[in-house]
């Protein structure tokens, strides 16, 4: 779902922001690496945005390339 894995994540921030940061980031992957997101493509700017369970909204650049055509066909068409 994103760029880095959630465990590469949250070890890169733990080591540039310390232990405290690390905890925060692993709070914020937990609530957001589950199953439930949705893909939309903007028949427009032929971007795509991915809708995660908690409402939080990541934009076509940050989306990992596994998650989009042609990989995966499970998107709805935002108009």
């Amino acid at each position: 779902m994103f760029e880095d894995s959630c465990s590469n994540y949250i070890y890169r921030v733990t080591n540039e922001k310390g232990f405290f940061s690390g905890l925060s980031a692993l709070k914020k992957r937990f609530y957001q690496c589950r199953p439930g997101y949705t893909i939309y493509k903007d028949e427009q700017n032929n971007s795509f945005e991915l809708c995660l369970k908690d409402g939080s909204i990541i934009t076509n650049e940050k989306i990992s390339r596994t998650l989009l055509p042609p990989f995966n066909y499970n998107y709805n068409i935002k108009k």
